[in-house]
C-alpha cells in the first residue's frame, strides 16, 4: 500500500512540474530527486526535462514605473501572462493563477508582488476599460490574449 500511494505521490509531482512548471521538480535537499525513479519502476525514461532544452525566450524586464493607459498593473499583468507563453506553453496561451504569476513576476522580471495583490487587480480590471480584451478569464485561471501581446509589445517597444 505504502509503495503504491509513494508511486502515485512521485508521478503526480513529475507530471505537475512536466506540465505546468516546465521542468524537472526542484532538489531542495541535493539529492537528485528529479529523474529519480519511482519506486515501482526502472530507470527514468528520458524526458524533456532531461533532454537539451531550448534556451528561454526572454522579454526586456519591466520597470517598476512602466505603464499602459495610466496604469501600471496592465503591463506587469500581461509582461507575466506573455512570458509564460512565451516559455512554459510554446506560443499558447494557457491559464494561469495568480501566484503563479506572482512568481514568474518576482523570478523572472524582478518585482515582488504578492499573489493576493495579482489577484486584486484582475479583480479590478474585470470591468475597466483600460484591460477589455486584453486577456481571458477562465476557471483555471488566466490567459494573454493577441490583443493583450500587441499592448505589451507597445509597452515594451518592441
Amino acid at each position: 500500500m505504502i509503495g503504491s500511494v509513494a508511486s502515485w505521490a512521485f508521478k503526480t509531482i513529475n507530471r505537475f512540474y512536466e506540465r505546468l512548471a516546465g521542468g524537472a521538480p526542484p532538489d531542495p535537499w541535493g539529492r537528485g530527486f528529479a529523474g529519480v525513479p519511482a519506486p515501482d519502476q526502472g530507470a527514468p525514461a528520458a524526458s524533456p526535462a532531461t533532454a537539451e532544452a531550448a534556451p528561454p525566450r526572454t522579454l526586456r524586464k519591466l520597470g517598476r514605473d512602466e505603464k499602459y493607459r495610466d496604469t501600471a498593473w496592465v503591463p506587469r499583468l500581461l509582461w507575466a501572462l506573455e512570458w509564460a507563453r512565451l516559455n512554459r506553453f510554446d506560443g499558447e496561451a494557457k491559464p494561469l493563477t495568480a501566484a503563479e504569476l506572482s512568481r514568474i513576476l518576482r523570478d523572472q522580471c524582478g518585482l515582488d508582488v504578492p499573489r493576493n495583490n495579482v489577484a486584486r487587480a484582475f479583480r479590478n480590471f474585470e470591468k475597466d476599460e483600460r484591460a477589455v480584451g486584453l486577456w481571458v478569464v477562465s476557471a483555471e485561471g488566466f490567459a494573454i490574449t493577441e490583443s493583450g501581446s500587441a499592448a505589451l509589445a507597445s509597452v515594451l517597444g518592441s
